[in-house]
């Protein structure tokens, strides 16, 4: 029988790259150490979680829009075919709604044209967890402003991800398998 390979977004991003050392270093969870603007990063995802965990509420310099259920760091673990299976840590799902948080000068109509939010539709999909859309919010905390794009989710996204992972995972399992890595 053949080992799955879990594929993250992270591992296939960071591999389509080129970035194989630092692809590795996630997939087996090995701190490589965090620039400041990561650092920063990371500090205001924890406040958001928090937020969220403590009021059911997005922080105010975020956004005003509301939740009604959210579910913070919504994991989930689901087969795609006999090599791999698939794992999305969703910021915050709300409904049929998810929820991807990013920070620094990078705006969210520029992170929209990343897969990531494709490739959460495709494993929400694949676990049967309907969700209609993605609010992609973003949030500089250098200039202390804020903006947000609208995904919507349907076949042509979903096209995107499988595109993208059916382009770059093969080379990683082989990498994975040829060097006693699975």
């Amino acid at each position: 029988m053949t080992k799955k390979l879990r594929l993250s977004y992270s591992l296939v991003n960071l591999w389509s790259e080129g970035k194989i050392d630092q692809a590795l270093s996630t997939y087996f969870h090995i701190d490589t150490g965090m620039t400041e603007a990561m650092k920063s990063g990371r500090e205001i995802h924890k406040d958001i979680e928090e937020t969220i965990k403590t009021t059911k509420q997005l922080p105010g310099y975020l956004t005003p829009i509301k939740l009604t259920d959210p579910k913070s760091e919504f994991e989930l673990v689901v087969p795609y075919d006999e090599q791999f299976d698939l794992k999305a840590i969703i910021d915050c799902l709300d409904g049929k709604t998810l929820y991807e948080f990013k920070t620094g000068v990078t705006d969210s109509l520029a992170w929209s044209s990343f897969y990531q939010v494709p490739f959460y539709f495709l494993v929400c999909g694949l676990s049967n967890l309907e969700v209609d859309k993605a609010m992609l919010l973003h949030y500089n905390q250098h200039e202390k402003t804020n903006d947000f794009v609208q995904i919507w989710n349907g076949p042509r996204q979903v096209d995107r991800a499988k595109n993208f992972i059916d382009s770059v995972a093969p080379d990683v399992y082989e990498y994975f398998v040829t060097n006693g890595l699975l």
